[in-house]
């Protein structure tokens, strides 16, 4: 009896384990939308998107940590949005609405940097780092916006390129959201309101559109790219695509979309070890400010994301 217990208690264990989980943030985060890993790996950064408060959340044990002066009340809603943490430990948030890029000194708690882009339109989204350089799309602007790291912080961002003339083409609603670095001259990019990726050589400023086989995947945000398997997080959808592509990144395949409760409206993710780190953001209730909360982390396998375990729909 007493080995059928513990057989039941082991089995019931790694079910959940299957399962993933989930790490609950401070009451003080509302609507977090990005997350930046630190560079051991062992802490995430996330920040409310309705007013800037940053949390420092410890992944092995839960524990979050508020950073009360950098950003917290100096940004108005859709104010923090994509974060990247660079070579010198600064942390990097996309400025959403306000159009500004922000620079954090997460061990100090303080902002060392506003940086500026177009003071009449745009919404600065996401963040990735390549090739010495920090790169943000912008959903409303068709604009490819840059910042060189090696550099003194500059007042203004970097117009690198705009996609007029490109199969790259801006239409109503959100537009570019999520970027990842698929090496130090590529950049992949997610454009959300017509579901499609795009591959973007910044040496030659050449964009193209990477081919799914007639898939599109509307509604997509964050995405993380790791050795050729593309993570796409679809928000409305709270869904994980798995697109694996090819070598040089011109053409891919959905092999899963993963979907479990632990997964609730989701907006951005990052990998750490084995498992993606996904924002459970809930942004679709900011409207009548009625969230789940509080405000987790989901914890997902990337066993998980194969296309091959349960939780695939």
């Amino acid at each position: 009896m007493k080995r059928a217990v513990l057989l039941a208690l082991s089995s019931c264990l790694l079910l959940a384990a299957s399962r993933g989980s989930t790490l609950p943030l401070p009451n003080a985060i509302s609507f977090p939308e990005g997350i930046a890993i630190t560079r051991d790996g062992r802490a995430a950064f996330v920040a409310g998107s309705s007013d800037g408060t940053i949390a420092r959340i410890d992944l092995a044990t839960g524990r979050g940590t508020v950073l009360p002066e950098a950003l917290r009340g100096q940004v108005s809603i859709g104010g923090a949005f994509g974060m990247k943490v660079d070579d010198q430990d600064r942390l990097w948030i996309a400025g959403g609405r306000s159009r500004n890029i922000y620079v954090v000194d997460p061990q100090h708690d303080r902002r060392i940097a506003t940086i500026a882009t177009d003071p009449e339109i745009g919404l600065i989204n996401d963040a990735a780092i390549a090739g010495g350089r920090i790169w943000f799309t912008d959903s409303r602007a068709p604009v490819l916006w840059s910042v060189d790291l090696s550099k003194p912080l500059p007042d203004t961002a970097t117009r690198w390129m705009r996609y007029d003339g490109t199969p790259l083409q801006y239409g109503e609603g959100g537009n570019l959201n999520g970027i990842a670095a698929a090496g130090p001259d590529t950049l992949i990019v997610v454009q959300a309101n017509k579901g499609l990726l795009f591959r973007i050589d910044t040496r030659a400023r050449r964009v193209e559109q990477i081919d799914l086989g007639g898939e599109t995947l509307p509604g997509s945000d964050g995405l993380v790219l790791d050795r050729g398997m593309l993570y796409v997080v679809r928000t409305e959808a709270s869904e994980i695509v798995s697109v694996q592509l090819d070598r040089a990144y011109r053409t891919g395949k959905v092999v899963s979309r993963f979907k479990a409760p632990e997964v609730r409206l989701p907006a951005t993710a990052a990998k750490v070890g084995d498992e993606l780190i996904v924002v459970n953001a809930q942004l679709a209730h900011r409207a009548d400010n009625d969230p789940v909360r509080p405000f987790t982390l989901a914890r997902v396998p990337l066993k998980l994301l194969s296309g091959k375990a349960a939780g695939q729909r």
